[in-house]
């Protein structure tokens, strides 16, 4: 038996020496096209999030430095130790990859050895090439070290306070009418540019109309504000557009694409979300009423926690509707994998709300500390972690006191019809209505159905 085991191991050993020497014998003979393309930013994020953890999941056991020697020549290990092992891959052409045929089993050599890769991860290695290969210049893969974020933050300007720019000199100081000309008018000076003359009243009626609306200028406004001798003119036209309902509706199409707004889920399905034209009005009112930014965050992120909420005139929440931003994205309408799926969601909540209102790509945290800003694995999860906590839900968003009012009034209406029909009810039938027709509950009533439910007793009463 022992024999066996050891000519079993023999076996699996010598396979695996051939499948290297074969690789090296490849990569040599083959043309090096590995040259990457312009990576943008979207692009690393992809290698970051998506193949980074792949090639460490599946591949590194064999190919990384801690293998000792990486078989084949070919290591995972940073950008340019795998830039080395000419004619892995052809940037932008993955049929021409001699690293996506081996993962499509489509090549006598097929990797990883011991079974193919689930059809997402082929899908994600033919992207990546498609891509062209994007990979941090990152060097040398580092040691493992431990998260210093007090460095981080000292070493980046963005964390920093912001400190008192001193006001540059210029030569046409007559030009400036504010601190902040004094910059622009430096800037064009070393330039060696003059700045643009003076626009006519209905040049800035025009700009300021499709600016602030995204509309263009009524003609009506644009004589009327030019032939308005007061200086102040202008000033007043823009006050009007800033009161304008188009106002909240042209800036509102800037931030629903920075919270990725849609009505639908995307996919094959594309089934659509309810009720997501809440949020889209939420976001048009706030901008309109000129909610301030902080608030305007606060009820995003937490809007249910608000208290107390912010009411609209007719009484509704306005608070817990900012909290739709969450259930925005795309979502799978029968996903196979469906632990994979809530944390592909999960991931892409989580980014969104770095991007939105951090400024910073959170998702590059979900494999490992940030490479340059100060956020740890430990953040994201935190974050995720909170997300994941939460729930989705349709729920009504009027407050309990707009239901009392609304509850009133339609007691006031039945007390008024009554007074309008029982007589005519009386003439008909010959019968006092009174004696025929229960009695509308009361407010001692209501409070008793309250408590009955409240004690969980039944009741085939119904609480107005």
């Amino acid at each position: 038996m022992q024999s066996y085991r050891f000519s079993s191991w023999a076996v699996v050993w010598r396979s695996s020496l051939i499948v290297s020497t074969a690789v090296v014998l490849i990569a040599l003979a083959w043309p090096s096209h590995a040259e990457t393309v312009t990576a943008t930013a979207e692009d690393l994020t992809f290698f970051e999030s998506q193949v980074r953890p792949l090639l460490v999941n599946h591949c590194s056991d064999c190919h990384s430095a801690e293998a000792g020697d990486p078989e084949g020549g070919l290591s995972f290990d940073s950008r340019a130790d795998f830039f080395v092992a000419e004619g892995v891959a052809v940037a932008g052409k993955p049929d021409e990859s001699l690293l996506v045929k081996v993962v499509r089993y489509d090549s006598d050599q097929q990797m990883p050895p011991d079974g193919k890769l689930p059809d997402k991860a082929i899908a994600t290695i033919e992207e990546w090439v498609r891509r062209g290969l994007p990979w941090p210049d990152d060097g040398k893969a580092a040691q493992v070290v431990t998260f210093d974020i007090a460095a981080r933050k000292a070493e980046h300007w963005c964390w920093h306070a912001p400190k008192q720019s001193e006001l540059p000199t210029v030569k046409a100081a007559d030009w400036c009418r504010n601190d902040l000309d004094r910059f622009v008018l430096a800037r064009l000076e070393a330039a060696g540019l003059e700045p643009a003359p003076q626009a006519s009243r209905a040049v800035l009626v025009r700009r300021a109309s499709e600016v602030l609306t995204g509309l263009p200028a009524d003609p009506a406004d644009v004589a009327r504000v030019a032939a308005d001798p007061d200086p102040q003119a202008f000033e007043r036209y823009v006050d009007e557009l800033l009161v304008s309902p188009h106002y909240g509706e042209r800036f509102a199409r800037h931030w629903l694409d920075v919270a990725r707004y849609g009505e639908t889920r995307g996919h094959e399905f594309d089934y659509t979300l309810p009720n997501a034209w809440q949020y889209r009005d939420w976001v048009v009112r706030a901008l309109n009423a000129d909610l301030p930014y902080d608030q305007f965050v606060r009820e995003q992120i937490a809007g249910d926690l608000v208290e107390p909420p912010r009411l609209s005139a007719s009484g509704v929440n306005e608070s817990v509707l900012g909290t739709g931003f969450w259930m925005l994205g795309e979502a799978v309408h029968a996903p196979v994998d469906i632990k994979q799926d809530e944390a592909d969601r999960i991931d892409n909540q989580v980014d969104t709300f770095g991007k939105a209102f951090l400024g910073l790509a959170l998702g590059c945290a979900r494999c490992h500390d940030h490479k340059f800003d100060a956020i740890s694995d430990e953040d994201y999860y935190a974050i995720a972690g909170m997300v994941m906590s939460s729930s989705y839900r349709q729920v009504p968003f009027e407050t309990l006191e707009h239901n009392r009012q609304v509850a009133a009034r339609l007691a006031a209406a039945d007390a008024a019809l009554r007074q309008e029909m029982l007589p005519q009810l009386e003439k008909l039938t010959g019968v006092s209505a009174p004696e025929s027709l229960p009695a509308p509950p009361t407010a001692s009533d209501n409070e008793t159905v309250l408590a009955d439910y409240t004690r969980g007793e039944q009741s085939t009463r119904l609480l107005c």
